[in-house]
């Protein structure tokens, strides 16, 4: 998660997403949810809505300064 770091927190704050310390913590969590089918649920849910959210955000961001990119071109100098 080090490249992603801001998604990352994000996402786990969603919900979405379990940060562990180390393997024995990866071992409990992936236990954790193969046995609770209601907690794999619902952070698979909650992954998928921050993903559904956050689609197309590069996009949107580009429209949003497109303007002040095309004012920026027009200067000389």
């Amino acid at each position: 998660m080090f490249h992603f770091l801001e998604i990352a927190r994000r996402l786990i704050e969603a919900g979405g997403a379990i940060q562990v310390s180390g393997k024995e913590a990866l071992f409990s969590e992936l236990k954790r949810l193969l046995l609770d089918e209601v907690a794999r649920k619902e952070v698979g849910e909650k992954g998928h809505q921050f993903l559904q959210k956050h689609q197309g955000a590069t996009g949107r961001m580009f429209e949003e300064i497109r303007p002040l990119l095309n004012d920026i071109s027009d200067c000389r100098f």
